[in-house]
């Protein structure tokens, strides 16, 4: 059985690293636009082998028992998390992901903070995984187009995806595995499959059309429209 997925929308970044001068965060809703700062600008920083996401669901809590947990439950080990973002030229799409995370009803304290986290007054977290389990993509790597409105994701950040396809799904899955390939600590890299890795990445995109075609959508034209 594969794991719960969680999808946790958040402001965009290119490395977040922490906000400096050359990546400020944009987007990520009206906390953000007040404050010019969010939780989420250390999303992605790795600090004693360990990692910690925010996101900012509507009310206090990420309603665990959508994802597999009891109603009482205060954390759901073993998580998919798929990392979103709306990009600055329209549509929200998959910036990155957190593997085998650990996902709490409640912000968490993090108990202990380094620089970065101190220097942007990122205090809270919402799951965690080991940093090996985590990846950004680039920003030219960020394609993956995620449905709004009816069916998909919608105002909240936190989207339990209970009414998409399963199919959409797969290609979701599809999608992190194939770009998620790391190497055996202590091995030589061996050279990249080019032709191996395009056959999944094309496999991926077939299930997304897929899912697309069955909602209505003729053209992947139609469909950059509607996410724009």
């Amino acid at each position: 059985m594969s794991q719960p997925l969680l999808f946790c929308n958040i402001g965009w970044m290119r490395e977040y690293q922490g906000q400096t001068n050359e990546d400020k965060i944009v987007g990520g809703g009206r906390y953000v636009k007040i404050q010019k700062r969010g939780e989420e600008v250390c999303n992605f920083v790795a600090f004693k082998g360990k990692s910690y996401g925010y996101v900012q669901p509507v009310g206090e809590q990420i309603k665990l028992e959508k994802i597999g947990a009891s109603r009482d439950a205060e954390k759901l080990i073993g998580v998919d998390i798929v990392v979103t973002a709306r990009a600055p030229g329209g549509g929200t799409v998959i910036v990155g992901w957190y593997k085998n995370a650990t996902v709490y009803r409640f912000p968490q304290p993090i108990a202990v903070t380094n620089g970065l986290h101190k220097t942007n007054k990122v205090k809270f977290f919402r799951y965690e995984a080991d940093a090996s389990q985590i990846k950004l993509l680039p920003p030219d790597m960020r394609v993956f187009g995620i449905p709004r409105g009816k069916g998909g994701m919608g105002q909240s950040n936190v989207w339990y995806a209970e009414k998409v396809g399963q199919s959409w799904l797969d290609s979701v899955r599809a999608f992190i595995d194939s770009a998620n390939i790391k190497r055996p600590m202590g091995r030589k890299r061996p050279p990249p499959d080019h032709f191996k890795n395009t056959q999944v990445e094309q496999a991926a995109m077939r299930h997304v059309w897929k899912y697309y075609a069955n909602i209505g959508y003729r053209t992947w034209q139609s469909i950059r429209e509607c996410r724009a």
